[in-house]
Order: C-alpha cells, then sequence, then structure tokens
C-alpha cells in the first residue's frame, strides 16, 4: 500500500477542522493549490477516509444527557452486549470489536435506564448531563492528525460536543417547520445515509435557506470523522495501529478542565475524546505516539495518576473495532425532535 503524500495529509487536516467556515478557508489552511484541494477532498470521501455528517446538539432534540458506554463482554455475551447497543433508538455510535462494545447514547433523565443484562469483565459509563462542559473533546481528531501525519497548526483543537450559548437556553427548531428543516438535514445524505457519496461541497452556503439557520444557529454542527483503517499510511510509512481508552476516578476536587488541561499540557498527547460525569472520565486516545515526538512530554500514565485513581486501560486495534454504527444521527429524527417543538 503506498503512503499518504504531504498534500493528502494537510488536505485532511483541513477538512477534520470542526469549523462552520466557507470552503475557500479550508483551503488556505491546507496551503495547497486549490486543484489539489479539490482532488484531494474528492479522493477522501469517494475512498471512505473521511465520512461527513451533521451533528446536533442534544438538547435542541429534547435530550437532556449522553452516555458514553465501553462494555467489556465475556465472549459468550457479546452478542448481547451489541444488540443492547444498536436497539437503543438513542445510540448513534456503536463500535464493536470481539472484547470490546463502545457506544454513545442521547437520552433524557425522564426516560427508565435500558436494562443491563450480566457477563460483563468490565462496563464502564460516564452520563454526562451538561454536554457543553463534560464532553470538551468529541470524536476530534485534528490533534491527533496534527502531531501523527499533517504537522500543521492546530485551528479549532479540542472541539467538544455542542458549544455552550451565550444565554445558558437550549439551540432548537421551536415550530413544526423548523422541526421538518432540522429532521430532513439529518435524515439526508450527509446527515447519516451510510451508503451517500462523500459531499461535493462543504461549505453550508450551499444548503437551503432553512437549514443554513440550523447551522447559523448552532443547531448542528458539520463535522468530518476519519476512518482511520482506510487511511493508507503515514508519509513515514507508520500507521495508527490502535485506539486507546482511559477510565478513571477524578482525584479529590479535580475537574475534567484540569484533567485537560494536564493531558495536553504535561504529557503532550491530545486526546480524540474526553468525557466525564464529574465523578470519572473516560479518554480517547491513538496509538502508538509518533517516534520523533516521543520524550517530549511526561509519561502519560504519570500525568494520570496524579489526577485520576483506579484507573483501566483498553488497548483495541484500528483493524478489529468494527464500526456497527458510525455517527448515526439520523436515528434521532422524528418523535425525538416532535417532543422538542413546543
Amino acid at each position: 500500500m503506498r503512503s499518504l503524500t504531504a498534500a493528502e495529509a494537510r488536505v485532511i487536516h483541513a477538512l477534520l477542522v470542526a469549523a462552520d467556515v466557507p470552503e475557500r478557508v479550508r483551503e488556505r489552511w491546507s496551503g495547497v493549490p486549490r486543484a489539489t484541494f479539490l482532488a484531494v477532498r474528492k479522493r477522501a470521501f469517494a475512498h471512505g477516509w473521511l465520512t461527513s455528517r451533521y451533528v446536533p446538539d442534544p438538547a435542541a432534540l429534547g435530550f437532556d444527557r449522553v452516555s458514553l458506554v465501553l462494555d467489556q463482554p465475556f465472549s459468550d455475551h457479546l452478542a448481547e452486549a451489541v444488540s443492547e447497543a444498536r436497539e437503543d433508538p438513542g445510540t448513534v455510535l456503536a463500535w464493536s470489536s470481539p472484547e470490546t462494545v463502545l457506544s454513545v447514547r442521547f437520552g433524557r433523565s425522564s426516560s427508565r435506564a435500558p436494562s443491563v443484562t450480566g457477563g460483563r469483565r468490565h462496563r464502564f459509563e460516564i452520563v454526562a448531563t451538561e454536554p457543553a462542559r463534560q464532553l470538551p473533546i468529541y470524536f476530534d481528531f485534528e490533534g491527533a492528525w496534527s502531531l501523527w501525519a499533517s504537522g500543521l497548526a492546530l485551528v479549532s483543537y479540542p472541539a467538544g460536543l455542542v458549544a455552550p450559548t451565550p444565554d445558558g437556553r437550549p439551540r432548537g427548531p421551536r415550530t413544526r417547520p423548523g422541526r421538518s428543516a432540522l429532521e430532513e438535514l439529518l435524515s439526508g445524505p450527509d446527515g447519516a445515509s451510510p451508503e451517500a457519496g462523500g459531499p461535493l461541497r462543504l461549505s453550508d452556503t450551499y444548503l437551503p435557506r432553512r437549514h443554513r439557520a440550523l447551522v447559523r444557529t448552532g443547531t448542528v454542527r458539520r463535522r468530518a470523522f476519519p476512518n482511520l483503517g482506510e487511511i493508507p499510511p503515514g508519509l513515514d510509512g507508520g500507521s495508527i495501529a490502535s485506539f486507546v481508552f482511559v477510565h478513571g476516578t477524578l482525584r479529590g476536587e479535580t475537574g475534567i478542565e484540569a484533567l485537560l488541561s494536564a493531558v495536553l499540557r504535561d504529557a503532550r498527547v491530545r486526546p480524540f475524546l474526553l468525557a466525564s460525569d464529574d465523578r470519572a472520565a473516560l479518554l480517547g486516545l491513538l496509538a502508538p505516539m509518533p517516534s520523533r515526538l516521543r520524550g517530549i512530554g511526561r509519561p502519560l500514565i504519570d500525568v494520570l495518576g496524579e489526577v485520576l485513581e483506579s484507573i483501566s486501560v483498553v488497548r483495541e486495534p484500528i483493524a478489529t473495532l468494527f464500526p456497527l454504527l458510525d455517527h448515526r444521527y439520523d436515528r434521532l429524527a422524528g418523535p425525538s425532535v416532535e417532543s422538542a417543538v413546543e
């Protein structure tokens, strides 16, 4: 397999930036000629290197919590764990390997919690009731990609699931036309349809006015997510081999802000996922660290030991963690949107 070119690495970085900006801005970020940008962008989506999605603010859909579950069932209970994740209508992401099931689920405090069967070696669950604060990094791979492949300066990393609103009020459609527009956007090709081809344009200026309004108010944000198993090896021939998930209990009065600062400043690593319920935390990282960067920061396990206790580490090869549901926010449309409309 050929290695990724420098131009490809730079364009992918520009596409991973979690920002609502015109397409020309991403071209400038990549630093490559326009024709090269367009060719690589088309290749990235056509070959499945990247997936484009519109990610909704949970509150806009009437959800007041987001759960991240890292489940490790015994082998004879794997099918039950997979079924539990897939059958929950609020599940937007479910990745499974022979040993682990990772899921992200939108839910409501008024709903009964789903029953959990036995047969687990470990089950870690973070329930974020304040997603804007407790999910400060939500599948944002820009930071890791900068270290591993592009070498470009960071633009928006770290990006969370949602940005806090100035007045603290939830975003969302408050009329039936607004509800219909949100359903259309989430159910369209960029919203979730797995069989749809890559988008021809990444600028939201090409959307109908009713959809642009949802983007402008922050009700939804367009994000690009990498399919790491499909991307060619890096510039030095190396590959990102594994996902590493770390769960631990926060020490004393340590908050998620202190944890994030310690990881970024002291360990010099850039997680793609960080979630907390103010009691425990879950981090997602990529491994191995590029050889040229090893030894720059303090060892990650030492840094985490200062802010977390009862630490558990789960390592999953990228080749074995299969996406059963991959950012399928269309599953939230319909009744969920109906309940959020006054």
